[in-house]
């Protein structure tokens, strides 16, 4: 299994493939997931083409259990986000 791929480990293969210095490369990556996020809270969808689509889903309120009493908790309605693959990543 291959290990994860951190913020820095992209940034140092962008850095590499477009021939910029790795603070450039991170500090382009981080300003990208900022938008992204904010564009996320803001409007609730981020569309990037063969990649996905981050946006927010709705949950319903629902019942949830105490493990530990086994009594009824109230959950209630949220948004959160999620992201939605292309067919090009699935593949």
């Amino acid at each position: 299994m291959k290990k994860s791929m951190t913020k820095r480990d992209l940034a140092k293969e962008l850095a590499k493939r477009i021939n910029i210095s790795q603070a450039k490369a991170l500090k382009a990556i981080q300003e990208t997931f900022l938008i992204i996020e904010k564009c996320i809270k803001d409007d609730g969808r981020v569309v990037i083409s063969r990649f996905g689509t981050f946006l927010l889903k709705e949950r319903k309120p629902r019942i949830g259990r105490n493990p530990h009493t086994g009594a009824a908790v109230p959950i209630p309605a949220r948004k959160t986000p999620y992201l939605k693959f292309s067919s090009n990543v699935k593949k």
